[in-house]
Parts: C-alpha cells; sequence; structure tokens
C-alpha cells in the first residue's frame, strides 16, 4: 500500500510518502514488514485523491494547509514494483481549481475524479485525466478534461469499479 500525504501531530501538512506491507511478504516484494520510507511529493497535501492506474500512482488535488491544491503529480513504479521506486514524483495536468475530498478511479484507459471541495463550494463535476504516452504520463503532462457532472457534490466520499462501470458512494454534500 503506498500511504501519500496527510497531517502529523503538530498540524503539518505532509509531502512524504511511506509503502507499507500489509500481508508479511516483505522479501517477496521488497519492502520491509512494517513500511518503507517513500519519494517525496513535490507538493505538501492532506484530503488528496490518490489513484492507481497501470505502473503509476496519481495523486490530484489535496489542501496545502492554506489552500485546495490544483496541481497533480505522477509516480512510476520501478521495474521490481512499488518496493523499489526509482524514479521522482513529477507534475502532470491539474485542475482550473484547487479541490480536496475528491475519489477516484482507474476506468478505460483514464482517471476519473469525482467531486471535493474547492474551498468555497462541494463540486458535483467530473473530470478525466488522459495521460499521455503511456499509464505513467511519461509522453508529457497529459490532459485533463471535464466529462460531466454527479446528481449532487460530493465530498469525502469513495469510488470504485464494479462491473465495468465507476460507482460513486456516500461522502457529504457540505
Amino acid at each position: 500500500v503506498l500511504v501519500c500525504g496527510g497531517v502529523n501531530a503538530e498540524g503539518m501538512h505532509l509531502q512524504t510518502t511511506e509503502l507499507v506491507n500489509l500481508d508479511g511478504r516483505a522479501e517477496a516484494e521488497g519492502t520491509p514488514k512494517g513500511g518503507l520510507e517513500g519519494k517525496k511529493m513535490k507538493f505538501k497535501r492532506s484530503g488528496v485523491c490518490m489513484v492507481k492506474h497501470g505502473n503509476a500512482a496519481y495523486a490530484f488535488g489535496g489542501f496545502d494547509g492554506k489552500d485546495p491544491v490544483r496541481f497533480a503529480e505522477v509516480l512510476q513504479a520501478g521495474e521490481s514494483g512499488w518496493g523499489r521506486c526509482e524514479g521522482e514524483w513529477r507534475e502532470v495536468h491539474g485542475f482550473k481549481e484547487g479541490r480536496y475530498g475528491a475519489a477516484g478511479v482507474s476506468i478505460g484507459g483514464r482517471v476519473v475524479i469525482f467531486g471535493g471541495f474547492s474551498g468555497e463550494k462541494v463540486l458535483s463535476s467530473a473530470m478525466a485525466f488522459t495521460p499521455d504516452g503511456d499509464d505513467a504520463c511519461t509522453g508529457g503532462v497529459g490532459k485533463m478534461q471535464p466529462i460531466g457532472d454527479m446528481s449532487i457534490g460530493r465530498m469525502a466520499h469513495a469510488a470504485c469499479v464494479y462491473d465495468g462501470k465507476a460507482v460513486v458512494i456516500g461522502g457529504t454534500t457540505g
């Protein structure tokens, strides 16, 4: 499991990541039991929307302690898996307005992000991010485009893919 960002006991927003081994297969996965410090993200953030897409992890939005974050970042897994991420987080296409508390899924060759909070309102928008080149967006910055709205705005909700469809569950409307 790749854990990213958050807030520490002193209230500081984090840019750190950690690889956490949940099943005890430390030697097989290359991750020690109890976790391994991962690569730092470019931006400090909590409430970040994390999505695994192919062999890459994406961090969309979040809150930096002052403002909602507009930026998205990607980290590509190493050749031997997540226990050996050789690259660095790099910025890719972000949102026109920052958001945190959003949910996302990988579906149909793209990442779809649902809702979140802009700092002023709970969002109903669904945005699709399409990577350039490959799943890790090695061809550039990718493309972010609106694909519609949910029937209501949601934040602090969940999303998953079930039977080939994106499903958005729960959350709060404000």
